[in-house]
């Protein structure tokens, strides 16, 4: 294994441990449920360290070589291995050690979904089928959800940080003139 893909497995590892890390910070220290509104803090770390890691690889193995493809391929890269990492930690603790954070999950879903129908009376039919779904959800589906999140969201962010981060000179003389006859 080459030492590029090394560093961007010890990144994305190192993001995704911080990620649960905090999940059980939440759960457990904190008593909240570790996908409601809390998790944007998860959300602003996990940016905040790809980016510095994702640059440090690309400086690092690219110099001043740095294109778009280069690094929106590391940090996708780093994307795919901390969400799963997550994703799969996360699962196999609500299988072995605690799940109740999913009926919690449910529970405040539940109290939104309350408050929706005194603000829509109107959709009722809507939001009776979106109590029977809330109510059907499980810990793989809730997982899941949240994996995916992180996914698009990283996506999204690594295109960000390609085009912020890519050397532009590189990008004008890689294009081939027009000829003009």
């Amino acid at each position: 294994m080459s030492e590029y893909n090394k560093q961007l497995l010890n990144k994305g590892t190192i993001i995704g441990l911080v990620l649960f890390g905090l999940f059980v910070i939440y759960y457990l220290v904190l008593g909240q449920n570790p996908f409601s509104n809390i998790k944007w803090l998860s959300t602003i770390i996990q940016f905040i360290l790809l980016y510095f890691f994702g640059k440090q690889i690309a400086v690092q193995f690219f110099g001043s070589k740095k294109t778009f493809k280069v690094l929106f391929t590391t940090f996708m890269y780093i994307v795919l291995v901390y969400t799963s990492l997550f994703g799969a930690s996360t699962y196999l603790y609500s299988i072995f050690v605690d799940g109740k954070f999913t009926q919690m999950h449910i529970i405040e879903a539940l109290e939104g979904l309350k408050q929706a129908k005194v603000l829509m009376p109107s959709q009722k039919a809507l939001l009776s089928s979106l109590e029977a779904e809330i109510k059907a959800m499980t810990s793989g589906t809730l997982i899941w959800g949240e994996v995916l999140n992180k996914l698009l969201g990283g996506i999204l962010i690594s295109l960000i940080y390609s085009l912020i981060l890519r050397d532009k000179n590189i990008e004008l003389q890689e294009e081939t003139p027009i000829a003009i006859s």
